[in-house]
């Protein structure tokens, strides 16, 4: 590790991220951002990206495990999880400063295309979609030149593809490299998993079963269960509700849907079933989030947009706003929490700005029950 690469590192953020929270930038996979005060917890759906703290401290908890990062780490999430973020020292003097950068599945297969990929690479056993650990001076030379880019606008176009790929081939051929191996080995479990999470994603309103479900991605159930639980802390019902309840908050503090309206919109028939497990989730009831976003403004949380999490999956637009109305990207939490998500923007889990991909909502023909 570099210590004189690490502070050129923070100089740029902290020269370009001149606002608090996220600031975008030219390069469209790229967001530096600038925090001065900590947060409480605050839960989103995060998509597969790479991200640093150049200075100050966060945590990111999934399913239970929390692991921090800060000056000399690098966070890599490979899957589409829903996480929960926490800025866990930032001051008006040392504000925390961040950068993300979205791994989209176009460039991971620009990338694919030119490495030798491993018969066997790393099994879940044990696994986890997101890691934590200490950058190499490579990865932070690569990351170095894509924040220049900033500096000579014009180079950004032609040279921020090729360090965007060159950053990407260094986490494939880092100790944790198998995470995003996994994803394009077919029939390996992680590649059935992200199968799984691309089905759940696009149908999350119609009744889940898990034998179709596994049909759908060739595995049994049992492995289904297994490997699906060690990826990403949840199990498929779990995140489904998950996808339901972040989309009915989303319903009730934007489009200022009534309670019923929303949870049936979702999937649920009983509202007092929805009503428990959306108090349950985030802490506060339905009715209290409709009546605190009339006079408390949102703002996003999640380290990479929510546009990303879903995109190239086909997941359904909703569950991500533009640029214009992130300050509305709502909370998906890894399961209950003693306290409430808050309503202030978080550390780098605002930092990754990604692309939108045009999607269609999922159709429901018929009343979905919920079974989640």
């Amino acid at each position: 590790m570099s210590i004189q690469t690490l502070r050129e590192i923070a100089r740029l953020v902290a020269r370009h991220a001149k606002d608090e929270g996220r600031n975008a930038t030219p390069v469209d996979s790229l967001v530096i951002a600038r925090y001065t005060s900590c947060s409480p917890a605050i839960h989103c759906p995060q998509s597969p990206m790479f991200g640093m703290v150049v200075q100050g401290r966060m945590s990111i908890e999934l399913g239970g495990t929390i692991q921090n990062f800060g000056w000399g780490d690098y966070l890599f999430v490979s899957f589409d999880v829903p996480v929960a973020f926490r800025v866990i020292e930032a001051s008006e003097e040392q504000p925390c400063l961040g950068l993300g950068m979205s791994i989209s599945p176009e460039r991971l297969h620009e990338v694919l295309a030119r490495v030798d990929i491993p018969p066997d690479p790393t099994a879940t056993e044990g696994a986890c979609s997101v890691i934590v650990a200490s950058a190499s001076f490579d990865l932070l030379d690569a990351t170095l030149r894509l924040l220049r880019l900033l500096d000579t606008p014009g180079d950004i176009r032609p040279m921020a593809p090729l360090i965007e790929q060159e950053i990407i081939y260094r986490l494939l051929s880092g100790p944790h490299g198998g995470r995003l191996l996994q994803l394009a080995v077919a029939g390996s479990p992680a590649n059935g998993i992200a199968k799984a999470i691309a089905w759940l994603r696009r149908h999350y309103v119609q009744p889940l079963r898990i034998p179709e479900l596994a049909d759908q991605v060739g595995m049994s159930e049992s492995s289904l269960h297994h490997h699906f639980k060690a990826i990403t802390g949840l199990t498929p019902m779990q995140y489904q509700k998950q996808l339901r309840l972040h989309e009915a908050r989303r319903l009730i503090e934007i489009e200022r849907r009534n309670i019923g309206s929303a949870g049936y919109a979702v999937g649920y028939q009983s509202r007092s079933q929805f009503g428990r497990e959306y108090s349950r989730l985030y802490g506060v009831s339905p009715q209290q989030h409709m009546t605190s976003s009339s006079s408390t403004q949102r703002r996003s949380c999640a380290l990479v947009d929510p546009e990303n999490f879903r995109a190239a999956r086909q997941a359904p637009a909703w569950l991500s706003g533009s640029l214009e109305r992130e300050s509305h990207d709502l909370n998906v939490a890894v399961g209950p929490q003693p306290e409430t998500a808050s309503h202030c923007e978080s550390a780098t889990s605002c930092i990754v700005r990604c692309s939108s991909a045009a999607t269609v909502r999922p159709s429901r023909s018929s009343p979905a029950s919920s079974n989640a």
